[in-house]
């Protein structure tokens, strides 16, 4: 093997290092493995994560080189939309998570008092609000 195919391999990993860490990839990854409390659980799905990324853009590439198919800008925005809905999800699952378990209990007193209660499971703590009218 000669020193341009080196060249070129490193290149393409120094490129994908780039790319991997831009900030979609960051928040989608960070998002998704930071559901485990568990390091080695965490690493297992980044690992995996990293490995389904890496093979779909391989065979994308493959069938790109292979075919000498070129994708269209119309294409391309499609995709960076797909990014974009995903990231989107990924951060409303991440804002509502933390809501799961919550209740909303209101009730009227005799007094005429608005007595509100927020709480999460029975392991957490209860926190309440009393409105006077």
């Amino acid at each position: 093997m000669n020193g341009m195919f080196f060249s070129v391999l490193g290149l393409g990993f120094v490129l994908g290092l780039k790319h991997a860490l831009d900030p979609d990839h960051m928040a989608a990854v960070s998002t998704i493995v930071s559901e485990s409390k568990s390091m080695k659980r965490s690493s297992l799905i980044g690992t995996f994560w990293g490995l389904g990324h890496t093979i779909s853009l391989l065979c994308a590439g493959i069938v790109v080189i292979a075919l000498k198919v070129q994708i269209s800008e119309r294409i391309a925005s499609w995709m960076e939309f797909g990014v974009a809905l995903m990231l989107i999800l990924l951060g409303i699952r991440a804002v509502l998570k933390p809501l799961r378990g919550w209740k909303l209990h209101v009730h009227r007193h005799t007094q005429m008092v608005v007595h509100t209660v927020m709480c999460m499971s029975t392991a957490q703590a209860k926190t309440s609000t009393n409105i006077a009218i």
